[in-house]
């Protein structure tokens, strides 16, 4: 998996955007806050956009702004001028609904963040590993080989990302390494 170069790019990168499918679950949702939360520690301008609201079950997980609906006059010029592009927990690039157009024509470097089975990703970067119980757990190690610290505020949403891809660890995607990243982020106060 092409870890290093998608470190790079996001280091190389100042403005990126985050995206996924329409009625983002707790995993995409919690892949998104997580890896904007770090971005956003390291001086760069990431935002979350996403098509349609977000379901009210996990509307108490972003702060004010943080994940804003998509709306094509006010956020295709950030897509457009944006350096890289990074979808999550999003087997086919079309379920980013209005987005996929805006997205696609960007000169921005796209990268995708999946554990699912991909039927359609135009990206020029993919790390897709089927062994990650959650889209989270790629995020969390992305951060460590950038180098990241796992804070409190970006243990959050992670931590949602496993326990709801997990069925509260109950699934058969739950192994050892869930328990010991869960374990982690309630260390941190989750």
């Amino acid at each position: 998996l092409p870890w290093d170069k998608v470190a790079a790019q996001l280091d190389r990168s100042q403005r990126v955007v985050l995206g996924t499918h329409a009625s983002p679950d707790g995993d995409a949702l919690g892949s998104e806050l997580g890896l904007a939360r770090f971005l956003r520690s390291r001086g760069k301008e990431a935002r979350i956009l996403n098509t349609g609201t977000l379901p009210r079950n996990y509307a108490w997980i972003p702060g004010p702004g943080e994940a804003e609906v998509y709306r094509s006059t006010e956020h295709d010029p950030f897509i457009s001028a944006a350096d890289a592009i990074v979808v999550v927990d999003i087997s086919n690039w079309e379920r980013l609904g209005a987005m996929h157009g805006p997205v696609m024509k960007s000169r921005a470097v796209r990268i995708d963040l999946d554990h699912h089975p991909v039927t359609s990703c135009p990206a020029d970067l993919s790390i897709n590993d089927p062994s990650a119980a959650a889209v989270g757990d790629i995020v969390y190690e992305l951060i460590r080989r950038m180098g990241g610290t796992i804070t409190p505020e970006i243990a959050l949403p992670l931590y949602v990302s496993l326990l709801t891809d997990t069925g509260s660890f109950k699934y058969s995607n739950t192994d050892e390494r869930t328990h010991k990243l869960a374990g982690e982020f309630i260390a941190l106060g989750v």
